[in-house]
């Protein structure tokens, strides 16, 4: 019986005294730079609500998006009519900074802006002017086809 007394605690000293290695996830949020931004990106999945929860669905589109240094933008599978793109900050509801992605064409008053979040292999882009919740989901690929 003495030895069960010995062998219990030195059994819980050697179960909780071993480091435990941290699992670094491999998808951990970045911060929305150009450099974070920059490649090629596929469309994954979309989300949309007509009133009820976000719900997102597998893509049925081939849409392809492309950053490039200088701000250079290229889309593929779209209406393409943007060629340029800036990360910018706003104020949103909750009073936090957002990251505000502006889509547009060089020299014209056409634009789009997205909410912004990136990780190390997904892009989600949320059109600022949706009010009933939606989105895209893009991951990181290694080419843009024409």
């Amino acid at each position: 019986m003495k030895r069960v007394l010995y062998i219990l605690p030195a059994l819980f000293l050697i179960v909780f005294a071993c480091k435990k290695d941290q699992e670094t996830k491999p998808n951990h949020r970045l911060p929305a730079t150009d450099s974070s931004l920059m490649g090629a990106w596929k469309l994954s999945s979309y989300a949309q609500s007509s009133g009820g929860p976000v719900i997102w669905q597998p893509a049925t589109a081939d849409i392809r998006y492309a950053f490039y240094s200088a701000n250079v933008f290229q889309s593929y599978g779209d209406s393409g009519k943007f060629d340029h793109y800036m990360i910018t900050t706003g104020i949103s509801t909750t009073a936090a900074l957002d990251t505000i992605l502006k889509i547009y064409q060089h020299d014209k008053a056409d634009t789009a802006y997205y909410y912004l979040k990136i990780t190390t292999d997904t892009l989600y882009l949320n059109n600022i002017g949706c009010i009933e919740g939606c989105g895209s989901k893009f991951i990181r690929s290694g080419t843009i086809v024409d």
